[in-house]
């Protein structure tokens, strides 16, 4: 069962929304402010979050920036709601890493459609980040002709503490990294083998 965490001030529409996402099978959890809200998500890790902008003492924007920046929230899908919707408003969340942008009032058709995209997309990620993760070990491990000094070794493990520790959304970077450097090495090797080569004749 899928995890929801809404933050909203309002109580009226805090209740509303949880019946609702609950009716439709979902775990709700809520908070009525941002400061709470992202508390929640560090014990909790739901599986998307929901959040007004308009809050105090910590608003929707803020809530996004903290969510994203703690290793354990920063990947979750993250929607804003708000009852003053503008251009500079949705730019502001977007950059913040606002993953939807919905403007009250909205229908609860609107809503669930917002979140089953969401969760559609988030699949998608993780099957590609598996795919990418596995492709990765594989090129860890076949680093074989970089030798085995103790510098060589290094670079491999903190290649795969850095794999380990990596989000959603660091996985390509460090495939394109890694697949850099061991074509550096390739082309590093073959130039060494030709010069010895070179060398003995």
């Amino acid at each position: 069962m899928k995890t929801i965490l809404i933050i909203e001030d309002e109580k009226e529409l805090r209740d509303l929304l949880g019946r609702a996402l609950d009716h439709e099978g979902f775990q709700v959890l809520t908070a009525e402010n941002g400061k709470e809200g992202v508390k929640l998500a560090e014990e909790q890790h739901p599986d998307l979050i929901l959040s007004d902008i308009q809050m105090y003492p910590t608003n929707g924007y803020e809530t996004l920036e903290k969510i994203r920046k703690l290793p354990s929230t920063r990947s979750i899908p993250f929607i804003l709601m708000t009852a003053e919707p503008s251009f500079e408003g949705m730019r502001q969340g977007m950059d913040a890493g606002a993953d939807d942008y919905l403007s009250k009032p909205f229908r609860l058709k609107d809503l669930k459609i917002a979140i089953e995209s969401r969760f559609r997309r988030l699949d998608s990620v993780e099957s590609s980040e598996k795919e990418s993760r596995s492709s990765l070990v594989s090129l860890i491990s076949d680093m074989k002709h970089m030798g085995d000094s103790s510098k060589v070794n290094r670079m491999k493990e903190s290649f795969r503490h850095l794999l380990e520790e990596a989000d959603v959304r660091e996985i390509d970077s460090i495939n394109e990294n890694l697949r850099t450097l061991i074509l550096a090495a390739y082309q590093f090797h073959e130039q060494m083998d030709q010069l010895q080569s070179q060398c003995k004749s």
